[in-house]
């Protein structure tokens, strides 16, 4: 069964051992406050992501997906509403927690979603080009 990745978070790869990837975290942080080092499956492990394209926040953002940088990582969501010029909100989903969440952000928090192709090393491919994500809200929605 294939899990949709619903965020990322900076690491560097220590090691690749058969389909795993050792990795240390930036931004997670163990008991002892160091990089929290843990085994990934090589599938996960991505290189950063380009700068999207230059993109003014408009009322055309409504609707699209993108990252947000929330909990020291970067979360895959769409934008559900522009609450004023600066301001928009993104609804996530939390999927060990098992609802969507919705949380206002500014334009600074927030980038293009952009997929890796791994069929085609170095590509990526604009999420909002060839997909469309279905954010039904459910009933319970928590805002974080």
């Amino acid at each position: 069964m294939h899990r949709r990745v619903t965020s990322y978070y900076p690491a560097t790869c220590l090691e690749i051992r058969g389909e795993k990837c050792r990795v240390m975290h930036q931004s997670k942080k163990d008991e002892h406050g160091f990089g929290l080092i843990e085994d990934v499956p090589l599938g996960m492990v991505r290189p950063e992501p380009p700068q999207p394209p230059n993109r003014q926040y408009s009322k055309n953002l409504f609707g699209d997906i993108v990252d947000c940088k929330h909990d020291g990582g970067w979360w895959r969501c769409k934008v559900t509403k522009k609450d004023g010029h600066e301001v928009l909100t993104v609804t996530f989903e939390y999927p060990t927690l098992g609802g969507y969440y919705h949380r206002m952000m500014t334009h600074g928090n927030l980038r293009l979603h952009q997929e890796w192709n791994p069929h085609i090393p170095g590509q990526w491919i604009l999420s909002n080009v060839f997909e469309t994500v279905d954010f039904t809200e459910s009933q319970g929605s928590t805002s974080i």
